[in-house]
This record gives structure tokens, sequence and C-alpha cells, in this order.
């Protein structure tokens, strides 16, 4: 004879599997709630010193009370232990890691001072790892980037929390200049307009003749100038220059009767 399981275990049941799903559902919220990203740039200090600046950002919607750099549980990802770490306001920093086989990390955690949803703070530190290294992954842990990290709505292990990397930032491309019309020329002038454009970032364009000093032209993304022409061969070159630095030159070659 079957048993026949009475209807208020069954709503008791179904009651507590409910529970159980409405808490994993806050749960997985929190944890999506809590989310940041960060990018790391870097100042060469000399004799193989580098000063690392991390800008970490808060694109969750609850604030951030810990940041651990370089980390994962169990995991720590920099190959030296790092020194000068300097702390925003109101935060507080201890190195993590350091056993045989695992790397070192940065906690940093603060309960006055937490990071606001939509907000961004410094953090840094020094380092004799190059950006070649802190921009690749973990020599303890080779399938893992350095800049893998956690932060907490809370503090440690607490609260909501997030992975992310924190990335190096792209680098604006060189912009690129070009000459209107021939790169060699004749004439039995004493000088020529030059014109031209220049596309990307832009910061100047300037121009030179054989060694001389270098001039501005007239104009950015279109450009033009007037120089003197001495007898004989005279080789022109064209620079534009922005954040990312230096174009390829393009060069002009006019030759005076």
């Amino acid at each position: 004879m079957t048993a026949v399981t009475p209807l208020s275990s069954l709503f008791r049941n179904v009651r507590a599997l409910l529970v159980v799903a409405l808490l994993t559902g806050a749960a997985g919220m929190a944890q999506a709630a809590t989310k940041a990203s960060g990018t790391i740039s870097n100042v060469d200090l000399g004799g193989g010193v580098f000063r690392y600046t991390i800008t970490l950002t808060n694109v969750g919607t609850t604030a951030v009370k810990t940041l651990w750099f370089a980390w994962v549980p169990g995991q720590d990802y920099l190959a030296t232990s790092p020194t000068n770490i300097v702390s925003p306001a109101g935060w507080s920093a201890i190195i993590t890691g350091g056993a045989p086989g695992d790397g070192y990390a940065i906690q940093w955690t603060t309960s006055s001072a937490p990071l606001a949803p939509g907000a961004s703070l410094d953090y840094s530190f020094e380092s004799t790892d190059t950006p070649t290294m802190i921009a690749g992954n973990s020599v303890f842990f080779p399938s893992t980037p350095v800049g893998t990290s956690f932060v907490y709505e809370g503090a440690p292990f607490s609260g909501g929390s997030s992975e992310f990397v924190v990335g190096v930032p792209v680098s604006p491309s060189a912009p690129a200049a070009e000459l209107k019309g021939a790169k060699s020329v004749t004439t039995t002038k004493s000088k020529i307009t030059v014109r031209g454009t220049a596309a990307g970032l832009l910061s100047s364009v300037s121009y030179r003749i054989g060694s001389h000093k270098t001039k501005p032209v007239i104009g950015t993304t279109k450009w033009h100038f007037t120089a003197a022409l001495k007898k004989g061969r005279n080789v022109i070159t064209i620079v534009a220059t922005g954040p990312g630095g230096a174009s390829k030159p393009v060069k002009l070659t006019v030759t005076r009767k």
C-alpha cells in the first residue's frame, strides 16, 4: 500500500523550497550589486623601481570597503613584495601572500570611507616588478593575469563581492601626417608652400629643413607652411605629435635650380 503524504507536509516542503530559492536569489543579487573596474598606470622611478597607481571605479550599486589587488582566495599574483604603499584617506593596507610557490598581493580596507557607487579612488605602491610583468600573467600561476583582484562590500569575505581584472590603460596610437602632392619637387623659386593633412589625436604638427630648427606649421588636421629654399637639394621633414607619440616622419625633397 502506497503511503500518502499529507497536504500539510507538502505545503511545508514547498514553502521551504521557496525560502531557499529566495535566499539564493537575494545572495546572487547582492553579489551582482558589488562590482568594480580598474586600471593601473606606472612611473619609472629609476634603478629598476616603478610606482604603480591603481584607479578603482565602483560600477556597482553598493559601496566598496575592500580592494584585494592581485589576489583570489588562496592565490597571490605579484612576483615580489610591494613597498611604499599609499592608501586613500580612511583606508589601510596590508601585504598578503609570500608562502613558497605563492606570490604577493595588497589588501586595502576601510570602515569609515567606503568607495561609493560611481566614484573612483587611487591606490599606489612601488615595486621592482616591471610594467610588462604587471600587465602579464603571474609567474606563480601562469594562466592568471597579475591584475586579477577582488572587491568586497564590507570587510574581506563579507557582503557582496566580485572578481575583476585591473587592466593596463590602452595608450593612444600616434597620429598620422600626410603630404598633399608629390614627395619630390624641382623648382626655380626661392620659397615653397607645402600643404597636407594629419589624423588622430593631435597635439601639434611641425617641420624642419635638413638639420635646422623645428618650426610649427599653420593648422593641424589641415596644415600648411611656407619654407625658404637654398640652392640645390632641400629635405623637409614633417611630423605630427600627440599623446601616443610622434607620427612616422613624412619627407618632401625639393630641388631648387
